[in-house]
């Protein structure tokens, strides 16, 4: 009988540690406590000399993003292209940051249903010193009107796992070769301007140039408003149609240069050539690359004549 009453109680303490088990467990759930990993990639984007992206936009070849010094190239089939910098930064920046909000699915089965299957989505790999630090696939983007929460899932590589993640991770990795190249031909500030020297065919070179608060237009007084006017349209040029087959070497037309000069800071040269196809703009800033400009909106922008900051007679 004994034996009964032993058997009992030792079946009421095993009941009643389940009991106490389960309700230690939902304390620490109600305190925050995850059931999966906090942090998806143990990697800083300064760790990152070399990041390839696979994207449906170019069928999934690599596209390498290679540091080089304080810069970025893009190596695609055989070919060098400036990256943006600015815009790498800010990819490794994110990607290295994300964490996850909660656990989706973790079986392989599931994959294609938040497109983080090898052929689907976009697959980042990270590389440093040689070797890779991570690897992840983006997948699917969903975007909640009423919370205003982005969310992106993604998959580590040889994982089988699926997290939801509040970024914008999809709309920022799905680019092609265009979006990822450096458009740029000036960035800076027309605060950091002391003077510009247009260089035209035919003689008709002039200059610019600041004097304390005012600018001159070759030594005369400019009209002021209308200075400051161009110098803040000039202070962000970037140009947008590629024009890869173009070469300087061989080109025999009119070329107009304007040369921007700044306050403890390298001087900015900008050229445009007079192409039987339209105006070509290229930058000392962003050198191997040239932009056209077919209906020389930029070129008008840019390559002003001297009488458009000559003051103007007042009757």
């Amino acid at each position: 009988m004994s034996g009964k009453k032993n058997q009992g109680l030792l079946f009421g303490i095993f009941i009643i540690l389940l009991v106490l088990a389960g309700i230690n467990q939902i304390v620490k759930n109600k305190k925050g406590e995850r059931t999966f990993k906090a942090e998806l990639l143990d990697v800083t984007a300064d760790q990152v000399t070399k990041m390839s992206l696979y994207t449906k936009g170019e069928n999934y070849q690599e596209i390498a993003l290679v540091k080089k010094g304080d810069r970025w190239n893009i190596e695609f089939k055989g070919s060098t292209y400036a990256a943006d910098r600015d815009l790498v930064q800010n990819m490794l920046d994110e990607i290295t940051g994300i964490k996850p909000d909660r656990l989706v699915a973790n079986k392989k089965e599931s994959w294609s249903d938040y497109d983080v299957t090898d052929t689907t989505g976009v697959r980042v790999e990270l590389y440093g010193d040689k070797k890779k630090l991570a690897e992840v696939y983006i997948g699917r983007f969903s975007y909640n009107q009423t919370t205003r929460k982005p969310t992106t899932f993604v998959r580590m590589g040889g994982e089988k796992e699926i997290y939801a993640v509040e970024a914008y991770l999809s709309m920022t990795f799905s680019r092609d070769i265009k979006g990822l190249r450096d458009k740029s031909l000036f960035r800076g500030n027309r605060n950091d301007l002391t003077g510009i020297t247009f260089t035209y065919p035919a003689d008709s070179s002039f200059s610019l140039s600041k004097e304390k608060t005012h600018w001159l237009v070759d030594g005369a007084p400019a009209d002021s408003a209308t200075a400051i006017q161009y110098l803040n349209s000039i202070a962000y040029l970037i140009g947008q149609n590629f024009r890869d087959d173009f070469n300087p070497n061989t080109f025999n037309g009119n070329v107009f240069q304007l040369v921007l000069q700044r306050n403890n800071k390298p001087p900015v040269e900008i050229k445009a050539y007079a192409d039987s196809a339209g105006m070509v703009f290229n930058s000392s800033e962003n050198p191997e690359t040239y932009f056209g400009d077919g209906s020389a909106n930029l070129f008008k922008k840019v390559f002003k004549g001297k009488s458009y900051f000559t003051p103007k007679k007042t009757e």
